[in-house]
Parts: C-alpha cells; structure tokens; sequence
C-alpha cells in the first residue's frame, strides 16, 4: 500500500488531530507515505513514477472552497481536479487495474459528471457501489488507508509457501529463520510442505483465493544438464502443474505471476505455451528488475531516500569517491545512512571514481536501467565563475558520461541532476551529453523536498557535511542516441521504448 496527501506531514499533523497517531500505525504496519504528492503531476513523482498499482483511490476530491458549490466556477474547478487526477491515473495503473474515486452524487455535485470525465481519459466505468461509512471502521481524516490495514491486519496481504518443511528450510537457508520470524511479525501467513502440482487442494490453501499468485524460477531440481530434454521436461511438468492449481485459486480478474530465465536453454520451457493451455492470457511481460546507480554520493542520503520509497535497495548500487573511513569523518550521518541501506539490499562500493568506473572490478560486468548523478562537483579549486573552476567541473561530467554510457542497458538513462543558474549554466550539459551520443529525452525541475531525508553536501573542505542552496536546478534524462526513439512516418506516430517499470 502506498498512502499519499497534497499536505506536509506537518501540515498534516496541524490540521487533523488524529493524522501523526493514524501515520504512525500506517508506518508500522507496513504502508509507504508520500507527502505533498499533487493529483494533477503525481505520474511525474519521483518516487511514484516507476510504480504499477492495481487500484488507486481518491475518495471525495475537492479543489478548495472558492465560491459556492452550485457556482459554475467552483464547479469548474472540481472538475479540473478530477481530470488532472484520471490523466495521471490511468498511467499509473497494472494490467486490469482499477481507479476509484468516492463522490456525491446529489445535486450539485452530479455537476462534476464524474463518469464523462473518465470516458475522456478513455476509461470505462465498470461499477457504480452505495459507498456507506460503516464498511470501513475508524474511516475520518486520512484514515481510509488505515481502516483498510486494520481491516486486513497489515499492510502486506500475503500467503507464503514452500515445498520444504520449516525445519528443512533452517538447515538449508541460514538467514531462513531470521526471514521468516519477520515475515510472521509482519502478518504474514507461512505454510510449508505446499506442492505447487497440488496446492489448489492443501487444506489450508483450498478454501482461499487471490488476486495474484506469484511463482519465482520454479525449477524441478537438478537431475540432468539445464539442456537436456528430460530435465526440461521436468520444469515443464512443475509450471504445468503450478498453472493448473494456480489458476483455480485465483479471484475474479485476478492474475498469476510466473519469473523464469529467457535466455536459452530456459526458453525452451515455453512459459506463455504452457499458459495458453491452460487457458490462461498473458496480459503482459516486464523485465523482472530494474538496476539503479547512483554515482558520487555524498553521505548516501540520496540513495537511501530512493531505497525507503521503494521498500528494497536489493537492485541498487550505490557509490562513492570518498572511502568508508572519509565518509565517517566529513559526514556525520554517513553511517547511519550506509547501515541503512545495506539492511535494504543495497550493493555499496567505495572509492570510484567516475572517470574510470567503467573498469572497476565490481562494476565492470553490470549493465543498469538508471545511472544518476546528483550534482556533480569537482572541488573548489577557484570561484564558481571562473573559467579554470568551470572546465573542471565539465571535465568530470565529460568523464562520468563517457563512462556511464557503456554500463546501459538497452532503453536506459543516465539522469543528472544540476543547477542551471549562472554561472552553473556554462558547464552546458546537453552539449557535453550530445558529443557522447546521448539524446536528452526530457528534462525536469527538481524539487529538494520531494526527496525526503535526503541533504545534499558540498563534500569538501572544512564544511563538506553542510548543505548548499541549490537553487534553480534541473535533472537531465538521457538516452543513447542509437536507442533513440524512431519515428514510423506511414502513422505519423512516436513510440518511445523504454525498460517496463
């Protein structure tokens, strides 16, 4: 569950009496918070714009009291809101997602036309339900996502199976105990011994449903070389099995997630073969993880800003030029943070410089969907406005792109993030990407408080630990040329292809 408000959390706390104790409990049941996040742009929000949901909810929109709410003004603005909010939406939506909005339907509110607003972002209204309070206990001030966590016990609804009995997973798992105390912690049922050719009739499965049911490599076991006919065979035999059961414990429009290798000899299983079968559509297939790099970090807040509002770090390296004994000295919070983000997942390499981080050794043979650098800085030799100052600060952005370019992916970014007020405007960094064979694909104004907890650092001298004023900044996306967009002139029409989220 991802819970969020237009509102600070100050602004929160100030406003509704009962907002820090409903947030608290959200937090600690597992929920993700974004503050100050706007219906009309959040598609655009940093740390929403990567995120698929099933169902996204706005209950009892309203733009602000500016008139009555019979005047054709007021009215208006209703609607904008409305409007703004489904654009974004519909982009943010799974397969078969749903968007939900609760809303008055007596005069004037029927004004909004709330089913005509949906029709013109081509969404179709699929249910139209009484909406009555009573269903939801504790609903007031921010707190339908909490009733919706207390309605469930928690913010993760999830079953989890293995084939392996709780003992047998202690001997042949070492973090399996710790794993599985915290699963249980955070409500979640365990069963063991579960068969996935047999699961639809365990009895503590055979009387449930789902919206998913997620397989992650199912392997049969090694009885032979990957390539060999019999033990593909066998893999063959489990997914059969697996999609058989699976899709009798599924709920209405509910969807069965299968992760399996591509490349051969695991293609040979024919995952969507064996689902068509079963009668089964595939409704979609995205890469399985989408790698983040963010390069030269200060005292890694940034890092782990990104990696609190995805839940995991598990697909993020993140780097520094500075040591771990440097950082423990220019930075108080650096420890704490690098704690943090290796608890998260995280992969964190010290001493690399971007220049010639192409040839690290623990970075030499990774290829990554996103590489960011966040105010790239080469010291202060001399004054900002300075020619000398501002060659070297375009010497290692120079460096750091003709580095970052050949550890993409195919589709993937690089993302930098700079002041573009004078004199930080000289370093030109569209013509330093563009003499890299890098096509700027679009350019954003970035907001600090959008990245909460992260503060940037000037990172040398006496006062590396304080924070700069940024200013009017910008972060620049970029692509490689020869994975630019084409444009097909018979439909006169873009498709931009990118790595699915």
């Amino acid at each position: 569950m991802v819970a969020t408000s237009l509102d600070s959390r100050v602004s929160l706390t100030m406003k509704y009496a009962k907002a820090a104790q409903n947030l608290n409990e959200l937090e600690n049941l597992g929920c993700t918070i974004v503050n100050e996040v706007d219906a009309h742009k959040m598609a655009q929000h940093p740390l929403l714009q990567y995120r698929k949901f099933d169902c996204i909810i706005y209950n009892f929109p309203h733009a602000g009291f500016h008139g009555r709410e019979s005047d054709a003004y007021q009215i208006q603005l209703h609607k904008n809101l409305v409007r703004g909010f489904l654009k974004n939406a519909k982009l943010m939506l799974r397969n078969g997602g749903e968007i939900h909005i609760t809303h008055k339907t007596k005069h004037p509110y029927t004004l909004w036309d709330i089913k005509l607003l949906g029709n013109e972002e081509g969404l179709f209204c699929v249910e139209e339900v009484d909406f009555n309070q009573a269903l939801y206990p504790g609903y007031r001030r921010f707190s339908f996502s909490l009733s919706l966590a207390r309605a469930f016990g928690t913010a993760k609804n999830m079953v989890v199976t293995s084939l392996d009995s709780r003992g047998s997973l202690m001997i042949k798992y070492a973090k399996a105990s710790q794993n599985l105390n915290e699963l249980e912690n955070l409500g979640c049922t365990i069963v063991n011994e579960v068969d996935a050719r047999t699961m639809a009739q365990h009895p503590l499965l055979q009387h449930l449903k789902f919206d998913r049911v997620v397989y992650n490599f199912p392997h049969a076991g090694f009885r032979g070389r990957e390539s060999d006919y019999f033990q593909i065979e066998l893999h063959r035999n489990v997914v059969r099995g697996f999609l058989q059961n699976a899709k009798r414990m599924l709920t209405i429009c509910g969807e069965i997630h299968t992760t399996h290798k591509t490349k051969h000899p695991y293609n040979m299983w024919n995952i969507k073969l064996l689902g068509s079968w079963e009668d089964l559509e595939l409704v979609g297939e995205v890469e399985f993880k989408q790698n983040l790099y963010p390069v030269g970090e200060g005292d890694f807040s940034f890092s782990l800003c990104l990696a609190r509002a995805f839940g995991t770090a598990i697909n993020m390296v993140a780097t520094s030029l500075d040591s771990r004994a440097s950082l423990r000295k220019k930075y108080g919070s650096a420890l704490k943070n690098l704690k943090e983000l290796k608890d998260l997942g995280c992969t964190i390499v010290h001493g690399v410089d971007v220049h010639t981080m192409l040839e690290h050794p623990l970075l030499e043979d990774l290829y990554f969907d996103r590489i960011v650098f966040n105010f790239p800085h080469a010291g202060f030799t001399y004054r900002e406005s300075d020619d000398r100052q501002i060659k070297l600060h375009r010497d290692l952005v120079r460096g750091f792109l003709c580095n970052a370019k050949f550890m993409l992916k195919k589709g993937a970014e690089i993302h930098i993030t700079h002041k573009t007020a004078h004199p930080f405007s000289k370093w030109n960094i569209k013509g330093l990407a563009k003499r890299q064979s890098l096509l700027l694909v679009e350019e954003d104004e970035f907001y600090l408080h959008l990245y909460p907890g992260y503060s940037n650092k000037k990172g040398d001298g006496r006062n590396s630990d304080e924070s700069f004023p940024i200013g009017e900044c910008s972060t620049f996306m970029f692509m490689s040329y020869f994975d630019r967009p084409l444009q097909n002139h018979a439909i006169e029409k873009t498709f931009w292809y990118d790595l699915p989220v």
